[in-house]
């Protein structure tokens, strides 16, 4: 089991307010400040995850749930930034920053941390390193080459290389590139080397 699945079943075992019905019970408020924080950690780390793998879309989402449950969370703010910036949505990021300055005065009547002011000086001015989106899920089954001395077999590899889609696009989750996309690159990319 990897990280993001052992965090995925941690949170499966969140069903919500711990002990909500008794939410003016003096002694049920630590326990239930204990395990919502836990909750909202354990979505930041599978946040953290899904950025690893350059996955910045479902980072996002999984700061997005922590922020409705605690719209005050300046770090989640913070990483909330970063993904948008390394997702190429540098505007979008700005916007966070925006909201982050909002919700912090309407909840804590304070203003950003210096670290977080810093993080948007960056973005603005384009100085943090952006990284390219690698969607592990995307596949590209490359056209099968025929070696065969008899050029009539050339039907053959393409029908391998039909069966080889086929079968992959029966697994969920997986993406496959359209044949005429990787042919069209194969193309561009022998004409190019060429030159």
């Amino acid at each position: 089991m990897n990280a993001s699945e052992a965090y995925r079943s941690a949170l499966d075992l969140y069903r919500g307010e711990f002990l909500a019905e008794d939410r003016y019970e003096e002694w049920s408020i630590a326990p239930r400040e204990e395990w919502r924080n836990r909750y909202l950690a354990v979505l930041e780390y599978l946040g953290h995850c899904q950025s690893q793998l350059g996955l910045y879309k479902e980072a996002v989402r999984y700061c997005r749930q922590v922020i409705a449950v605690q719209p005050y969370r300046e770090a989640t703010y913070r990483d909330l930034m970063r993904y948008h910036y390394q997702s190429g949505e540098s505007g979008a990021a700005l916007k966070d920053y925006q909201s982050c300055l909002q919700s912090l005065r309407e909840h804590l009547n304070v203003g950003p941390a210096p670290e977080t002011v810093a993080l948007r000086e960056k973005i603005a001015r384009h100085e943090l390193p952006q990284e390219k989106v690698f969607d592990p899920l995307r596949v590209a089954v490359l056209p099968l080459a025929n070696f065969s001395p008899d050029p009539n077999d050339e039907y053959f590899a393409d029908g391998m290389t039909e069966e080889m889609i086929a079968q992959l696009s029966k697994i969920d989750g997986f993406r496959i590139i359209a044949r005429t996309s990787i042919m069209q690159s194969a193309k561009g990319s022998r004409r190019s080397g060429a030159n």
